[in-house]
């Protein structure tokens, strides 16, 4: 159970940034919008991983540690650490391998 929830993890975070990396390069002049302290890039990978999370049910803090949460927080959580692109993955696996010990 818990390698397929990796797997799907790892699928779903490096297609989210696949898709934001082809729709930075095909947004002419993306990178050159300077919004004070904002990342153009990084709120595109936002609002694609809240729409993977919210489209596929994807809920990590109930897929790997059992908590369920109100109100739609984990996939909340679960979109901000999608959107941070494939490193969810290695932390997703730090995590699980610190708990199995």
């Amino acid at each position: 159970m818990v390698f397929e929830g990796v797997a799907l993890v790892g699928a779903v975070s490096l297609l989210i940034e696949r898709v934001v990396e082809i729709m930075s390069r095909a947004i002419p002049g993306l990178q050159n919008i300077k919004i004070e302290g904002l990342n153009p890039e990084m709120i595109i990978s936002l609002i694609i991983s809240a729409g993977v999370v919210f489209a596929l049910g994807l809920d990590i803090p109930a897929m790997f540690f059992g908590v369920e949460m109100d109100y739609g927080m984990g996939l909340i959580i679960s979109a901000l650490l999608f959107s941070g692109g494939s490193n969810i993955v290695h932390d997703v696996i730090d995590a699980i391998k610190s708990i199995s010990r």
